[in-house]
């Protein structure tokens, strides 16, 4: 599981979000990558919207998935309209846009992999992931 947790650090700024790893929820272990750190904008096929991707660590895995968004009534963020998980090169980004990115949220998202995930130590993705980006 990947907690995404998006803070403002100054009114009418976007929103940064930094990551927890965890092989379950509400897991005391753990482990967080910098905020910001792996994210980049992008052009947005669709409809030409600035989206900005943030990696989710999800390495190896054969797919990746929203779970929820807290709050899950805010009407800013809307699915599939301006965020959503896409697969670029075999890793997961979650992206936002537009009003999105301002917001103040936490999204769960989940990865599913053909192999025990138990077998890796949730620091391992981010090791793994760092590797790549070298």
């Amino acid at each position: 599981m990947r907690v995404f947790t998006c803070i403002a650090e100054k009114e009418g700024e976007d929103a940064k979000c930094a990551v927890k790893l965890m092989k379950k929820p509400d897991a005391a272990d753990f482990e967080s990558a910098p905020k910001g750190k792996g994210c980049f904008s992008g052009q947005s096929r669709e409809d030409n919207s600035t989206r900005v991707y943030c990696p989710i660590y999800c390495n190896q895995a054969s797919s990746a998935y929203v779970i929820s968004k807290k709050p899950a009534n805010n009407n800013k963020c809307i699915k599939f309209k301006n965020y959503q998980l896409s697969e670029v090169d075999g890793e997961y980004f979650f992206w936002r846009s537009g009003p999105c990115l301002k917001e103040e949220l936490q999204f769960d998202l989940g990865c599913s992999f053909d192999f025990f995930e138990g077998m890796m130590e949730v620091k391992e993705f981010l090791v793994d992931s760092k590797r790549k980006q070298i």
